[in-house]
Parts: C-alpha cells; sequence; structure tokens
C-alpha cells in the first residue's frame, strides 16, 4: 500500500484453493484496480514493466496466483524479489487461508474440482497445497483466514485496507473464539479471558451468548473483567501507535475463552467498542471483529 506519486502498487493474491481468491479479485476490481486473474508467477515482472511502459499506466494493480503454477513456492518468491528491487514498484503479498473442513465444505457445494485433482481424495489434495504454500504464507505481507468471515466481512477487510477513500495504516482484527476449537491462524496477540466467570453454567444463560445484554452484565459486573479490560486498554493505547510508526499494516487480536460464545464474545465487544473510541479520530487506524464459534 503507497501513496508515493510515480509508484505502481502491485497486490499479489494468493492463498488455498476455495480460500476466496476469486471473490478478492472481483473485490479488488471494485474499488478500481487493473486486475489479471491466474497469472503464473514467472510472468509477474515482464507484467509489471508492460504496466510501467504502457501509456496510461494503473497505479494500482492486482493479480491471483494459484497452485496451478506447480513450482509456485519458489517462483513467487523469485518474482517478489526482482519486484521489490525495483524503484517504481510497491508489492504486496496477500495469502488468503482457511480451515479445511471449511474448504471441503465449500467445494462440495460449488462441486468444483481441485486444481491438484482427486485422485488421491479431495482432503489429501487441500492438506498437499497447504503444504506447498506454507513458505508463502510466512513471507506474506497481509494474511486473512476466511474461515469464519461471510461474504461481506471479508469484502470489508479487503475495502478498508485497500480503499483509497479510506486509507487506514493499521487494519485491527479483532476475534473472539473457543479454545476446544483452536487458535485463530492469524493472531498477534492472544487473550485468555477463561479466568471470568462462566455463563454457561447459569442455566438462564447458557443458552443464551455474549452478544445477549443478561450474558454482557453477568460478565462485566465482576471486578476481574473491569480490571482487565483497564489494563488491556491502556496496554493496546500503548502499543498500537508504535504499531503504526514501525510500519506494520495489519494486527490480529484474538480473545479467546473455553467454548467462544459468551465470555470471549463479551469482552472483544468492549475492545472493539474501547478501540473504535480511542482512535475514533485517527484515520489511520480500522478495527473489525469477527465471533468466530459463536454459532458452534
Amino acid at each position: 500500500m503507497t501513496d508515493e506519486p510515480g509508484r505502481l502498487e502491485f497486490v499479489i493474491v494468493t492463498g488455498l484453493s476455495g480460500a476466496g481468491k476469486s471473490i478478492a479479485l472481483r473485490t479488488f476490481e471494485d474499488i478500481g484496480f487493473f486486475c489479471m486473474d491466474n497469472l503464473p508467477p514467472a510472468l509477474l515482472p515482464k507484467f509489471a514493466e508492460l504496466l510501467i511502459g504502457s501509456k496510461d499506466q494503473p497505479r494500482r494493480v492486482a493479480a491471483v496466483c494459484d497452485v496451478r503454477s506447480s513450482n509456485i513456492s519458489d517462483e513467487l518468491q523469485a518474482a517478489l524479489r526482482v519486484l521489490s528491487n525495483l524503484e517504481t514498484i510497491h508489492p504486496l503479498l496477500v495469502f488468503l487461508d482457511c480451515d479445511t473442513p471449511v474448504l471441503l465444505r465449500r467445494f462440495s457445494e460449488t462441486r468444483r474440482k481441485h486444481p491438484l485433482g482427486a485422485a488421491s481424495g479431495l482432503e489429501q489434495s487441500v492438506e498437499r497445497e497447504r503444504q506447498m504454500m506454507s513458505e508463502l504464507k510466512e513471507r506474506s505481507d497481509v494474511f486473512i483466514d476466511t474461515s469464519a468471515l461471510s461474504l461481506r466481512e471479508f469484502q470489508e477487510k479487503l475495502v478498508g485496507f485497500f480503499s483509497p477513500e479510506s486509507r487506514p495504516r493499521l487494519l485491527v482484527f479483532l476475534t473472539s473464539f473457543g479454545y476446544k476449537f483452536g487458535l485463530p491462524a492469524s493472531s498477534d496477540i492472544v487473550l485468555d479471558v477463561r479466568f471470568l466467570p462462566n455463563p454457561f453454567y447459569e442455566p438462564a444463560l447458557s443458552n443464551k451468548t455474549g452478544l445477549d445484554p443478561e450474558v454482557a452484565e453477568f460478565v462485566l459486573r465482576s471486578d476481574p473483567a473491569a480490571a482487565f479490560l483497564e489494563k488491556t486498554g491502556d496496554w493496546l493505547s500503548f502499543l498500537i501507535p508504535r504499531f503504526i510508526a514501525e510500519g506494520k499494516s495489519h494486527l490480529g487480536i484474538a480473545v479467546g475463552c473455553t467454548g467462544g460464545r459468551h465470555r470471549s464474545v463479551v469482552i472483544s465487544e468492549r475492545l472493539r467498542r474501547f478501540l473504535t473510541d480511542t482512535f475514533a479520530a485517527d484515520a489511520s487506524v480500522t478495527v473489525s471483529l469477527v465471533h468466530r464459534d459463536i454459532g458452534k
């Protein structure tokens, strides 16, 4: 992401098949990017040179590279090294990930074939692709796990980060989750709130969620909850401006309880309100929230 005059913003989208690359490309197109689908990684530098030399050079370009390029990891990393050495190019790698059960369901619903083939079974193909893409996942500048995101939420994340109308320097992703379902993959900071009183053991509250006022009141009336929110708020207020100063583009904050339905939902809602209010006058920060396990 760049606002420097004369530089070409070159976003490369990759990740697991079924994680949302086609949706991402359509979203980029909607916000004014020149888009190219299924571009072989080895052609990325040549594509960039053609754009730079064109009469009507676009300033913002997005290209999708997927596993149909058999040596995608090595080729894409080599292409990124070339692009990074070009003074007029600002490359940014976006990696889309997704949990295997969700990918299997998506392939079943759409009846699409996995690009690696199904000779060894769909689940094996997904895991093979995951291994092939692991180095690119670690190398990525922007990582988005689409497992728990609706179509609208996914598009809002992309628009919030890349839209020229609202160019935040830091996008804060809050996620509530249940430890028994595993940690969110895109977490930079994990906050464990299992020490708080658990509404699950209250018969009148166990079938409700942290979005219900009765559950929120139960969790927040405890002294530990108030102290935790105060101390965490002070800590994040200290950290976030420093992350921005260091050029960090996205910050994943995961808030976990046992099942992801009660305490983590209440606390993450309060943290979203706090961060939104704290940075309301600072256009460089955007906050989003997903309750990953609230329906499980």
